[in-house]
């Protein structure tokens, strides 16, 4: 189903504009999430350093932000939440071994962290979607380069030293762009770009933690739709909520899925 949505344009109250990391350096694959306070934290890629930074505010109009911390060198394609104590959890891929890996810190501003090859072999772990599940695991949907596959990966212990990876999409080149929940009973959503064959906004609807049987849908594909990235979340009956961009036409589209196998998905 498809409708036609009016836009009305609102003046709002100015904001409030902060710097954050240093002047003159450029940055990229910014990932911004509210800590357990409910104040911001960012991670980012500095090109200048070529390292992977975070910063942390500590109120919530970000009066004074730390200093960037260097998380680890050549990290890109981050994914950032924070645990129950409060500390970073960050996925992302380290694009010097084009691995796949987790970042879990160890104190407020990640001057001390453990990193964790998540996976391996290939080129893997671009387009990060981190989500903490109830037992505060790690579970990252990501993009592997080499078999242009969406693939999984759940932790199964707090440092993620023996992950389960599985492929859940793989028909030709899909995963680009993925962003993840995870619904009350854990199982992932993942919303993602199908980009050689079809140019499709894809869902796939996981069946189980660890995704063992997956339903897979196509929630467009008029046009080139789902480039340049999405954002999935879930209502309060658990359906899916998809943006886009669709391409072809240059608009923010909106899928509302109205089961929870998305079969036919206001557009």
């Amino acid at each position: 189903t498809t409708t036609t949505t009016t836009t009305t344009t609102t003046t709002v109250a100015p904001w409030t504009s902060v710097p954050l990391g240093e002047a003159g350096n450029t940055f990229d694959r910014v990932g911004l999430r509210l800590d357990q306070q409910g104040f911001a934290g960012v991670v980012y890629h500095d090109f200048t350093a070529s390292a992977m930074k975070l910063v942390r505010c500590p109120d919530a109009a970000c009066s004074s932000p730390s200093t960037p911390t260097v998380v680890d060198m050549g990290g890109r394609y981050m994914s950032l939440q924070f645990d129950a104590q409060n500390l970073a959890v960050i996925s992302y891929c380290h694009v010097p071994s084009q691995d796949l890996r987790l970042a879990f810190c160890h104190n407020h501003l990640c001057s001390n962290a453990t990193l964790v090859t998540v996976d391996t072999g290939g080129f893997t772990g671009l387009y990060t979607s981190l989500q903490l599940n109830a037992q505060g695991l790690a579970v990252i949907s990501y993009y592997y380069v080499t078999d242009h596959d969406l693939r999984l990966a759940v932790c199964n212990d707090a440092l993620c030293s023996a992950p389960t990876v599985v492929t859940v999409d793989s028909p030709s080149n899909v995963g680009y762009y993925s962003a993840l929940q995870l619904t009350a009973q854990g199982h992932p959503v993942i919303s993602y770009f199908d980009y050689d064959s079809n140019n499709d906004m894809r869902l796939a609807l996981c069946q189980d933690p660890l995704c063992s049987n997956v339903t897979l849908v196509t929630l467009d594909s008029a046009g080139t739709v789902g480039d340049y990235g999405g954002s999935v979340q879930l209502n309060a009956q658990g359906f899916a909520v998809v943006t886009y961009l669709y391409g072809s036409m240059g608009d923010l589209r909106l899928a509302v899925c109205n089961d929870a196998v998305c079969s036919s998905p206001t557009l």
